[in-house]
């Protein structure tokens, strides 16, 4: 292979290396963490923790972004919108209040929402939902690690190391999605101990998904590059 793609292509294993190892001690951090609450909010009475959330906020839309049709917008429009926001959160049973204003600078949106008050019988699932979430991208990454170490040492990218390493890790990846789509909601027992998970909820991660088909393409036609280059060699 020539020289100066050989250097790319380590070079482009290098990096995924230097990434891999940040991401692998982040997510080790975060397991490591979100076990300690997944444990701690399993183990108490669920009423002793509460947490209360409030979130309070302010958009500013430039009149720039209007263009000519700033100065048209009047204070009936306002709060004729206002009006509608207020009619669909309330179908909705959304607790959010938001209020659009119309400055010299432009729109602006602000609003609050009603406390939120989470017990451990709540933050339990969402820490169970944060461990499996953080441990699949924690194995991927390791899988990455292996694959960027292939790639940085390789004298090309069509060695059977480096395929196999692609393989196992777009097989890998497309399993990190599944569990990365798990969603759990479930009850602590009056005794602190964990009773059962109530539910089960799924969304498709269709990025990793993704990438992972396009990693097990990539992985064909290098090993079908592979064979070819094998070929020719014989033939020479």
């Amino acid at each position: 292979m020539n020289a100066s793609i050989k250097k790319k292509v380590n070079g482009i294993g290098l990096a995924g290396k230097i990434v891999s190892i940040i991401m692998i001690v982040c997510m080790a951090l975060a397991c490591f963490g979100l076990s300690v609450a997944t444990i701690f909010f399993a183990a108490i009475p669920k009423d002793k923790v509460t947490l209360d959330v409030k979130t309070d906020f302010s958009v500013m839309i430039s009149k720039d972004l209007f263009k000519d049709q700033f100065d048209k917008i009047t204070d009936e429009e306002i709060s004729k919108a206002n009006e509608e926001m207020k009619k669909e959160f309330d179908s909705d049973g959304d607790p959010i209040e938001m209020e659009l204003k119309k400055t010299g600078e432009g729109v602006t949106a602000s609003g609050k929402t009603d406390n939120y008050t989470l017990s451990a019988s709540q933050l339990f699932p969402i820490c169970l939902s944060g461990l499996i979430r953080c441990a699949a991208i924690l194995v991927i990454f390791v899988f990455l690690l292996r694959l960027s170490d292939a790639f940085r040492t390789c004298d090309t990218p069509f060695d059977e190391g480096v395929i196999k390493k692609m393989m196992t890790f777009a097989w890998v990846l497309l399993g990190g999605a599944v569990l990365m789509g798990l969603s759990f909601t479930g009850s602590i027992s009056g005794m602190g101990i964990y009773s059962k998970l109530g539910g089960v909820s799924y969304s498709v991660r269709f990025t990793p998904v993704l990438v992972a088909l396009i990693v097990l393409f990539l992985s064909s036609v290098f090993r079908y590059g592979a064979k070819l280059q094998k070929e020719s060699d014989e033939t020479l």
